[in-house]
């Protein structure tokens, strides 16, 4: 399954949505750099960030920072997998959860650029 063409979830900026420092932003940043290497072993963005902060207390509270903003872009979805279902970009099958990691190394490429820059 080709996943490029995909939306990536975006920021929504409404009431309630977090806003953060600069100093946030780049830690923010590192985490999701940090759980970059986990991705490919446990599959899932939220569980990588959670490694990562296990294995780096230093940047714990960031991944916990990290990962609300994942899932505040996902909008009450569990996974971006349901999220991508429930948008209509894609249909729920089995191949479409084990074929999504790659489209998952691009939406966590991209929260690394966007929280890169100030």
């Amino acid at each position: 399954m080709d996943t490029t063409h995909l939306p990536l979830p975006t920021a929504r900026r409404v009431h309630g949505a977090p806003a953060y420092t600069a100093l946030q932003r780049a830690e923010i940043a590192e985490a999701f750099k940090a759980a970059k290497p986990h991705l490919d072993e446990y599959d899932f963005i939220c569980i990588a960030l959670q490694v990562a902060g296990r294995r780096n207390r230093s940047i714990e509270a960031a991944c916990h920072l990290a990962e609300r903003e994942v899932m505040h872009r996902l909008f009450g979805e569990y996974t971006v997998t349901t999220w991508l279902v429930h948008n209509g970009c894609i249909e729920e099958s089995a191949e479409a959860y084990s074929m999504l990691l790659p489209y998952r190394h691009r939406w966590l490429d991209s929260l690394i650029a966007e929280f890169s820059t100030p």
